[in-house]
């Protein structure tokens, strides 16, 4: 299950749909959804390259976990790891 999570992190990582690093067993991920601002300081989305494995990544994810905590940055437990799931959105 680990081998599965850590190829789809790097898929998407290499297309910067998402980025991660991993600390004590915590995989911390973020999925890439803000580009920026445009001119008039508006919000920029980012757009997926690879949106159908985002949209992968995120259910299974919630098909796989044995457990889940959090509302803003949700936490995803599995047998001896875990992922902490945000977006670059929460840092603006």
């Amino acid at each position: 299950m680990l081998e599965k999570l850590v190829a789809m992190l790097k898929e998407l990582e290499e297309v910067e749909d998402a980025y991660f690093y991993e600390s004590e067993g915590v995989y911390n991920v973020d999925i890439n959804d803000f580009e920026g601002f445009d001119e008039n300081w508006d919000e920029v989305d980012h757009e997926f390259v690879k949106p159908q494995l985002v949209e992968y990544f995120i259910n299974w994810l919630e098909e796989n976990a044995s457990s889940k905590e959090g509302d803003f940055y949700v936490t995803y437990h599995f047998n001896g790891f875990a992922v902490q799931l945000g977006y670059t959105s929460y840092d603006i």
